[in-house]
């Protein structure tokens, strides 16, 4: 039923294709691997395979712990989530090679500096979130 419904408004899940993303994406090679993985069993995982279904909750779970997309995992389309990462990832590797490949190390403390001027709500962020109690550093608190 869910499927249907998912194939209604034109997203169709393929287990087979969700598990290929998993397996190239993760060291979760093996149907038995993933099944450890989300806390189920292989067997359970088999018979969702041949109702070709597969849990969201168990994708979610994934994602997590590997930082990847829910979404693509479930459907292999990226979101609007993405282009974010892809920026992040972006400023990572340019930041890298300024302060190791140049050997200028300072240029970190400027940009984290320029950073925090250009964009105030993070100054803020940070501010708060360095003093929270170590227990409550999970990322999730906002700053308004």
């Amino acid at each position: 039923m869910r499927n249907s419904f998912l194939c209604f408004i034109g997203i169709f899940m393929l287990f087979d294709d969700i598990l290929s993303r998993i397996k190239n994406s993760t060291d979760l090679n093996t149907l038995t691997a993933v099944a450890d993985f989300v806390g189920s069993t292989q067997a359970h995982l088999s018979r969702k395979k041949k109702k070709n279904e597969f849990s969201a909750e168990w994708a979610f779970k994934i994602s997590q712990h590997y930082n990847l997309s829910t979404d693509w995992i479930m459907t292999g389309k990226q979101n609007d989530m993405s282009i974010e990462h892809s920026i992040v990832k972006d400023i990572d590797v340019w930041l890298s090679d300024l302060t190791v490949a140049k050997n200028e190390p300072w240029r970190l403390l400027a940009f984290e500096s320029d950073f925090k001027e250009l964009f105030p709500r993070f100054k803020q962020w940070k501010e708060k979130k360095s003093e929270q109690p170590e227990s409550d550093k999970d990322g999730l608190s906002k700053v308004v």
